[in-house]
């Protein structure tokens, strides 16, 4: 089964370990990077990421990270909230 279980302190060098494909590498940002990224983000106190391991029979096969980012009160433009996939990993070999 597949399920998506939050980044903490129990998973977090299990998510490190993960390790982007030659293919991935020229796209995306290694999960070490991404998770601090989304902490550089949470101190910025606008948008709030939420990462996640995604994991196949209890095994983490990849990452994802997902922002939020609320209405800007300050911008007459702006008239909704956004959800956005900042990072994403795949071991495709687990699938």
């Amino acid at each position: 089964m597949v399920e998506l279980r939050e980044i903490n302190e129990k998973n977090f060098n299990e998510c490190i370990a993960l390790e982007l494909t030659e293919e991935q590498s020229e796209f995306i940002a290694s999960n070490i990077y991404s998770l601090a990224e989304a902490y550089a983000i949470t101190n910025s106190g606008i948008n709030k990421p939420m990462t996640y391991g995604i994991y196949n029979d209890g095994t983490m096969v990849g990452f994802i990270m997902v922002v939020y980012q609320p209405i800007d009160e300050n911008d007459p433009d702006d008239s909704e909230f956004q959800h956005y996939i900042l990072g994403f990993v795949r071991i495709a070999s687990c699938f």
